[in-house]
């Protein structure tokens, strides 16, 4: 995976990539609630997010020696959506594959407007009848997902990540087909968190989320929430996050928030007819 260097101009697209809402997958029939300890919620996300004896997975980045704390690489195949401020449009959706390091396949599209597709090798994209090709790391929506694992995704379950950003209660509801853990996110402590991360990695943490004023209006007003939900095995099917973050526009700032769900599906990643047109 390439290092990619951030900086707080391109902050409003990485946040709007990263700030999600709560909606509760699969919540029928009647709900009750629990309120769990920190640690209780933890062994919950940490053995669900452990990989079986069928499935592979290198360590991660962010990983050494934890094993794996990915969803991505946990659901193997996901199907995502984005409401933000983007490029294109406001809303990216569509599906993705990752098996272990490497995602493997990806069909994406934003606005209605820009697709692309990439089957392991190369990207194809597709804006205005223009078709062109391109590496992963190049593409559009490569260098978002990279972003993903890079900034937040794979940051969010690692032990620095349980010892730092969250608070000590987490809200369990149940319903029939299984339940959510709402995680209870500081954001002066996640801002820290996730800029310290960043340098220790060599990502290039500097501007993330500001300087000076903007940093400091980041902690106090910004905010971060994270739903995860599970079956009634206690397996992952997916998380749903929110960011409230300053944001540049190109003339001012001011504070976005976007929404992100990923969810687990089964559904085959295939071409597209539109890379034969």
């Amino acid at each position: 995976m390439k290092a990619k260097k951030i900086s707080f101009s391109i902050v409003a697209m990485l946040v709007a990539i990263f700030s999600f809402s709560f909606l509760l997958l699969g919540c029928g029939g009647k709900k009750n609630t629990d309120v769990l300890t920190l640690n209780e919620a933890k062994d919950i996300v940490v053995n669900s997010l452990a990989m079986n004896n069928s499935q592979t997975a290198k360590v991660l980045l962010a990983n050494v020696n934890e094993g794996n704390r990915n969803i991505f690489v946990k659901l193997n195949k996901a199907e995502i959506q984005i409401q933000g401020n983007f490029g294109y449009g406001t809303t990216i959706s569509g599906l993705v594959e990752r098996t272990g390091e490497n995602w493997t396949k990806y069909l994406l599209n934003e606005g209605n407007v820009f697709d692309e597709y990439y089957n392991g090798e190369y990207a194809y994209s597709r804006y205005n009848s223009q078709i062109e090709t391109e590496t992963f790391d190049s593409s559009y929506f490569g260098v978002i997902l990279q972003s993903f694992d890079c900034v937040y995704i794979d940051l969010l379950f690692i032990d620095d990540a349980w010892d730092t950003i969250y608070e000590d209660e987490v809200v369990k509801t149940n319903n029939d087909n299984g339940y959510t853990l709402t995680m209870d996110i500081s954001m002066p402590r996640y801002v820290d968190y996730v800029m310290a991360k960043s340098a220790e990695l060599g990502l290039g943490a500097e501007g993330l989320f500001g300087e000076g004023e903007y940093l400091q209006q980041n902690k106090n007003e910004g905010s971060a929430d994270l739903i995860l939900t599970f079956d009634n095995n206690n397996q992952i099917l997916g998380l749903n996050m929110s960011i409230k973050a300053l944001g540049f526009d190109g003339q001012e700032y001011s504070f976005i928030t976007t929404t992100m769900n990923i969810t687990k599906t089964s559904q085959d990643i295939i071409a597209p007819s539109w890379i034969n047109e």
